[in-house]
C-alpha cells in the first residue's frame, strides 16, 4: 500500500501481533512480530479493538471434539492452547493458526513466545486439554 494513496473514505485493515511491554494508565507499549515497538493510546480502542490470548472471564467445559473444531475454524486470532506433544510432554503455545491438517488431526501454529529461529509448531488436535480464545479458556470434559 502506497501513503500517498490513501484517501478520506477509504477502508484499511489489519491482523497483528503484539506483546505487550508495559502499561500506563491512557495506553499500552508493544512490541510487534517484527520487534518494532510502539505505543498505543486510548483504553476504549484497546478494549474494543484487540483480543488476549491469556485473559479469562468465564471458563467452560467442552468435548474434545469441539475444541478441535474450534481451533480448525478460528481464523487469525490469537489464542493460547494446551496439549500433549507427541512425546506426550505437555505444551502450552501462545500464537495463531496457520493452516490445519484434519486427516492427521493437527493445526500447523506460529507460537508468538518464541522470539528467534523456527517458531512454526503442530498442535495435535487430539490432546488439547485446553484453549483460551474470546477471554473464555474452554476446558476438554
Amino acid at each position: 500500500m502506497n501513503y500517498k494513496e490513501i484517501k478520506k473514505g477509504d477502508f484499511l485493515s489489519t491482523t497483528m501481533y503484539m506483546e505487550v511491554l508495559s502499561k500506563s494508565a491512557t495506553g499500552l507499549l508493544v512490541k510487534d512480530s517484527n520487534n518494532r515497538e510502539f505505543e498505543i493510546r486510548g483504553i476504549e480502542l484497546i478494549e474494543k479493538s484487540f483480543k488476549s490470548a491469556s485473559e479469562v472471564t468465564k471458563t467452560e467445559k467442552i468435548t474434545r471434539t469441539a475444541l478441535a473444531e474450534m481451533l480448525t475454524s478460528i481464523g487469525d486470532q490469537v489464542f493460547t492452547v494446551n496439549f500433549d506433544k507427541q512425546t506426550g510432554e505437555n505444551r502450552t503455545l501462545v500464537g495463531y493458526k496457520l493452516s490445519s491438517e484434519n486427516l492427521m488431526g493437527r493445526i500447523n501454529a506460529i507460537d508468538l513466545t518464541i522470539v528467534s529461529g523456527h517458531n512454526q509448531r503442530q498442535v495435535d488436535l487430539r490432546t488439547v486439554k485446553y484453549v483460551i480464545i474470546n477471554s473464555i479458556k474452554y476446558q476438554a470434559k
